[in-house]
């Protein structure tokens, strides 16, 4: 038996990983066994690693789907939970107010009987000019063309008196708004569309807005009261077209619009307005009562 003792050397590890000096001095064979079983080791503990990397996605995974599982069923849960009333029947008087209002509209006009209604307009708004039946001084009122009875086809007799409603109590104000604005203000254009807006309306919520206009209108009824109710809330929807429309064509012009295509804005500006007034109706934020306090600003005449 040797006695490393004697020779002041210590019997090596067959398993130790050796080092560039150990290999170079025994050579590769004495440490080849020592390099294979740390290999192994090291396969065991990387296929142990990859199992729980595994083991643990896929917990992630599973927890994840039932999160959004649960999320899905709460979401629709407090949706139903949620969810508005159904809006109101129309009553009866509302009903009744609002065939009225749609028998206007579909009543066409009549020289003989409605140009006094005509002639009642152009004074009220351009005083100074004499009266004609056709002229294109009509153009100076926001309407189409030479006629102004042919825009009055789609909304009937109802838009002119919508019309003929504010020229009466706020001619002066619409004086100024036609005057201020440079591009021209489409007055009648605005009028008629305004009053076909409300007209869906009605049809559209006719107890979620109806009940509250048309409400004790039964007591005197007839064409003229369910007219009035109809003509305040006009009113009040012109005047905040008004504001809506003018600040929307400074917009576009300030973003580098082309004047001469200011027209052509009308009826996009329009359907946002619509989409902004239906969305208040809808969530009960709408009142008649309401404007806007920038409209009454621009309505009103300095002194």
């Amino acid at each position: 038996m040797t006695d490393f003792r004697k020779r002041g050397s210590k019997p090596k590890n067959p398993y130790t990983i050796p080092n560039d000096e150990d290999s170079s001095t025994h050579g590769s064979s004495t440490t080849g066994s020592g390099r294979y079983a740390n290999t192994a080791d090291s396969d065991v503990a990387n296929r142990q690693s990859s199992a729980n990397r595994n083991a643990s996605s896929g917990a992630d995974n599973s927890f994840l789907t039932t999160l959004s599982t649960w999320i899905a069923s709460l979401s629709k849960w407090f949706s139903r939970s949620v969810r508005p009333p159904p809006p109101p029947p129309a009553t009866a008087e509302t009903q009744e107010a609002i065939e009225r209002i749609t028998a206007m509209k579909k009543t066409t006009y009549d020289n003989d009987t409605n140009e006094s209604m005509l002639k009642e307009l152009w004074a009220l708004l351009q005083p100074d000019m004499p009266y004609e039946r056709t002229s294109s001084n009509w153009g100076n009122l926001g309407f189409q063309g030479k006629d102004p009875v042919t825009d009055f086809r789609g909304q009937g007799i109802l838009a002119l008196e919508n019309l003929l409603h504010i020229a009466r109590g706020k001619g002066e104000e619409l004086q100024t708004i036609m005057q201020k604005d440079k591009l021209g203000f489409p007055l009648a254009l605005v009028a008629v569309n305004m009053s076909h807006y409300l007209c869906g309306v009605l049809e559209k919520h006719p107890g979620l807005v109806g009940n509250e206009l048309f409400r004790g209108v039964a007591d005197t009824f007839d064409n003229r009261s369910a007219l009035n109710r109809f003509n305040a809330l006009f009113e009040t929807i012109f005047f905040r077209y008004e504001v809506f429309y003018s600040r929307q064509i400074r917009e576009y012009l300030q973003a580098g619009g082309n004047a001469a295509f200011v027209v052509m804005q009308f009826n996009p500006i329009r359907d946002r307005f619509a989409k902004e007034v239906d969305t208040e109706i809808l969530s009960g934020q709408f009142k008649r009562e309401h404007v806007d306090p920038a409209v009454e600003s621009a309505a009103v005449p300095s002194e």
